[in-house]
This record gives structure tokens, sequence and C-alpha cells, in this order.
């Protein structure tokens, strides 16, 4: 499973108590202003609240234990949260799933996958290497249309 930079921060954070960005920034070698930023974010959707204390920033994880899934989101979204070159290593990393399941003869899976890795595709603008990408998008699906051809 491929993880950005928002899946280790929600990953570190303990529900309901505060952790300094400081800390998630040396727990996960993230720059402190990458995870600002992403807290940010994340707070607009409701996923998170940051708090200040003694002109230090805070994150506190939204929701309870008992529902840990309250306050995340969706897979699609999170390459909202990341950055463009990061949306981009995720793509590339899912076009090379999607290959080694079809090479496995693994055709519902990689089906899946690459339905999944559409949707973020479509949704991801202004990527350096948008061709390239829509490329291996392509071959894929004309290895999962046609295979052993």
């Amino acid at each position: 499973m491929l993880k950005t930079n928002v899946d280790y921060i929600l990953g570190i954070l303990p529900h309901g108590q505060p952790m300094a960005i400081k800390d998630i920034s040396s727990s996960l070698g993230i720059k402190e202003e990458t995870i600002e930023k992403i807290a940010k974010y994340l707070e607009e959707e409701g996923i998170l609240k940051m708090e200040f204390k003694f002109m230090k920033p805070y994150i506190v994880l939204l929701g309870t234990s008992e529902n840990p899934s309250a306050g995340r989101i969706e897979p699609e979204r999170q390459m909202r949260y990341s950055r463009k070159e990061t949306a981009e290593e995720n793509l590339r990393a899912r076009i090379r799933q999607i290959n080694e399941l079809i090479s496995g003869s693994n055709f519902e899976a990689a089906t899946r996958e690459f339905i999944q890795t559409k949707r973020l595709f479509d949704k991801t603008k202004g990527l350096k290497s948008e061709e390239e990408i829509f490329n291996g998008l392509y071959k894929a699906y004309k290895k999962l249309v046609a295979p052993g051809k």
C-alpha cells in the first residue's frame, strides 16, 4: 500500500491527545513547515485541529479510540494534500503495482487498482510528468483489455 505524508502524520497521532509538530517532524523526518501546511488542510476538513501552547503548534487528531476512522479521509482525497512530486511518485508506484498484478495474472485486483489509480490521476492536475503517467496507465489498460498480447 502506498503511503503519503498524510498517512504518516495521521498514523503517528494519538487520538484526542496533542502532539507537537516539532516531535512529529523529528519522528517522521518531515519538515515542520510541511507538517503545518498539511495540518491546516486537514483542520479545514475536520480531521484534526491545531492548538498553540506557549507559541508552539500542536496537532490533535479528532475522532475517538472507539471510532478511529472518524476524522480520517478516504484514499482518493489524500492526494489533494500531498505535494505534486509525491502525487507523481504515488501514481508511478500504483502503475508498477498494476503491472505486477497483471504479470501475476491477478486481473481482478489489477482492474480494481487501475480504476482507483485512474480516478486519482483524473483528480490530480498540473503534474510535470502527466503525459508519462498517462502513457503508463494506457499501457496497463491495454494489458488488462487484451492480456497476453
